[in-house]
């Protein structure tokens, strides 16, 4: 579209209903994209890992900086002209979307930015045996603490529930298949079963032990400028499914011991 403007006065009616059309489309778009957040998974019922966490932040970094592009394109400059121009009444929510959008684009890259030093530490934890899991858990637990105490925009306890609900994902995924179900535990040597229901369930204990260390000691990972904020929420609220599993694989332990 070109158009050239003088004044208001020189702007056709239809044209400037047009725009205004265009920009109630616009704004409903950009508004679903605003709106997206990592947690509708876990909200749908399903069991999403870290990893799912990361390419989220990946994809929203891209798509946002799409939009940015778009808005700033030329003739998008001449729609904000003629909008403001023509005192249109969709001019403040032309200009609100454009700084919802930038201020996006800055909190995704802020985000994305903290969040992929834990995709190494991620990827050790997933491929390592539950009797070694001590050795990157805690490295990968610091890096978590350091995302909570110099990320401006993921420091919120939504958004670092999410995170360690889906560590918690991970780790049951990676014990249910390192025990290949109840059938299959009850099915082997119960030297070998009882070995392993022991690894998974230290495993699993150690994560949960490192988070109630690491929540005490947060304010060490804020810097002096920066009031130091605390995981106030209820363990609940992230072990809720970890520690189901976590009893079931202790009480096949029990048994396992008391038939041996």
């Amino acid at each position: 579209m070109h158009y050239f403007i003088r004044g208001p006065s020189e702007v056709d009616l239809q044209v400037k209903t047009t725009i205004e059309t265009l920009v109630v489309k616009w704004s409903q778009q950009i508004t679903e994209v605003l709106k997206q957040d990592s947690s509708k998974a876990l909200q749908s019922g399903n069991h999403p890992t870290p990893f799912a966490e990361l390419a989220f932040w990946e994809d929203r970094v891209q798509d946002l900086q799409c939009i940015y592009d778009q808005l700033n394109e030329e003739k998008v400059h001449k729609i904000a002209n003629i909008l403001e121009q023509t005192e249109s009444t969709y001019w403040p929510s032309f200009r609100s979307i454009f700084r919802n959008v930038v201020a996006s684009v800055a909190e995704a890259q802020d985000i994305l930015a903290h969040l992929k030093p834990l995709k190494k530490h991620l990827e050790l934890v997933r491929m390592a045996k539950f009797n070694e899991l001590g050795r990157y858990m805690r490295p990968l637990m610091h890096c978590i603490c350091l995302v909570w105490g110099h990320s401006k925009y993921y420091c919120s306890a939504a958004r670092i529930i999410v995170l360690l609900q889906e560590i918690c994902n991970m780790l049951i995924d990676m014990g249910r298949q390192f025990l290949g179900g109840d059938s299959s535990i009850f099915n082997m040597d119960p030297h070998e079963g009882l070995a392993k229901t022991s690894a998974v369930y230290n495993g699993l204990k150690l994560f949960r032990e490192l988070y109630a260390t690491h929540k005490t000691k947060l304010p060490v990972y804020f810097d002096a400028q920066n009031e130091a904020k605390n995981w106030d929420f209820l363990p609940h609220l992230v072990f809720k499914r970890y520690d189901k599993f976590l009893e079931r694989v202790k009480r096949i332990n029990v048994i396992i011991r008391r038939t041996n």
